[in-house]
């Protein structure tokens, strides 16, 4: 009996899910020779220094991450009084340079990591959806409203041709790639890349049957095809299985953790070193960091998760010879408020922080929040805008510059 294929699957699997994909040709790099330098006592990685060698993974928290649980500032006794024992300040980990972490980073401690401090917005908004919006679209304070993500914008400003140079890996289309001319893909999971990809001896003659229409639907009939939009849904499918054909054969690795994450990372960490042009890709984090309730319990098991996957991927990183060409960094909509509520929970508020890893020395960028100071609403102030750290993973680590992908003028910070 064949297999029934949705409306919805139909179009991620033709490559339309995440945006428009391009065709082209993508010329290998080979790795660089990894060079390090020691900051604060520990080796660091130097970034190579072509950026037209970079890449970039995002790990999206959606929810709202209580950065300050994450990684609290260095003078963290005001959220004990705030959030009482369940905040143990003895327990956090302090590896150097004012850099302290959550308890559950026994791995990560021991890497060079950034923080990046007070990240949120001039005029927060306590809605996931309006928050998520923004951080989707890079509009900081939800007066712009652009009809392309801030990865996707990233992947137009890097697009050299290629069929996917933004990939989301496990929640197939992401407003956050949505590009304007780039090609990107959402991959809800590697089973997808078996529809995608051409198979010499199908089994299943409905599914042959299935790949020829698309490859008939994606041929260029050029000018007698009518309208631009028609031709745009062509190259889209023809990107789109393209970049099965160049992704086909990826999958799990038995040495990552047998989570969510490890499995969405070590896809990852192939997929960049298959080297198909692939230079951004967006990786959202399937746990709950809306912790309402039980906050200290749930979000260290969603620290503990995150150790886990995120050293093994740089570990892997590493073996793979691409270690110094990859940045991560966390995203999320907001953090928490300052005080647990009834049910030993954090509702949603504003400042949190971020985590860079890879290529980047141990310490921290912006003002931390100042724990004795609040607004209106009673919630921390932010002190790093969504666009300046937006800028930094634009400008300061692709050389992209950050006006080509955001509104108005925005300083980035520097990473080295």
């Amino acid at each position: 009996m064949p297999q029934l294929i949705s409306r919805r699957d139909f179009l991620a699997l033709a490559g339309l899910g995440a945006g428009a994909v391009a065709t082209g040709t993508v010329a290998h790099r080979p790795a660089a020779t990894a060079a390090t330098k020691t900051v604060g006592g520990r080796a660091a990685l130097l970034p190579v220094s072509d950026h037209a060698a970079r890449l970039l993974v995002v790990i999206e928290m959606a929810g709202g991450n209580d950065g300050l649980s994450m990684a609290p500032p260095a003078d963290a006794a005001r959220l004990t009084d705030l959030r009482g024992d369940g905040f143990d300040e003895a327990a956090l980990l302090r590896p150097g340079n004012d850099v302290v972490l959550h308890p559950a980073f026994e791995r990560l401690q021991r890497r060079p990591v950034t923080i990046v401090d007070g990240l949120g917005t001039p005029s927060p908004d306590g809605s996931h959806f309006e928050m998520l919006r923004r951080w989707w679209t890079g509009d900081p304070d939800g007066t712009v409203h652009p009809t392309t993500g801030f990865l996707g914008r990233l992947c137009d400003a890097l697009d050299v041709g290629a069929p996917v140079t933004g990939l989301s890996i496990g929640s197939g289309a992401s407003p956050m790639l949505m590009a304007a001319r780039a090609g990107t893909l959402g991959l809800p999971d590697p089973g997808w890349l078996w529809w995608l990809a051409p198979d010499e001896e199908p089994d299943d003659p409905w599914l042959a049957a299935f790949r020829s229409g698309l490859v008939a639907l994606g041929q260029d009939r050029g000018p007698t095809d009518g309208t631009e939009t028609v031709a745009l849904a062509r190259r889209a499918i023809a990107g789109g299985l393209r970049a099965g054909e160049m992704l086909h054969g990826l999958g799990d690795s038995p040495e990552y953790p047998g989570t969510d994450l490890g499995w969405k990372l070590a896809l990852t960490a192939q997929a960049l070193d298959a080297d198909v042009g692939v230079r951004v890709v967006h990786v959202p984090m399937d746990g709950d960091f809306d912790t309402h309730e039980d906050h200290f319990s749930r979000h260290g098991s969603l620290m503990a998760e995150l150790d886990e996957a995120l050293d093994t991927f740089l570990d892997d990183l590493a073996e793979r010879g691409i270690a110094d060409r990859v940045l991560v960094a966390t995203v999320s909509e907001f953090g928490r408020r300052p005080e647990l509520n009834g049910s030993g929970g954090l509702d949603h508020g504003t400042a949190s922080t971020a985590l860079i890893a890879g290529p980047v020395p141990l310490g921290r960028l912006g003002d931390p929040v100042d724990l004795s100071r609040v607004d209106e609403d009673d919630n921390f102030i932010a002190t790093t805008t969504m666009d300046q750290y937006y800028a930094t993973l634009a400008e300061s680590w692709f050389g992209v510059p950050a006006s080509d992908v955001l509104a108005g003028s925005v300083q980035p910070f520097a990473l080295t």
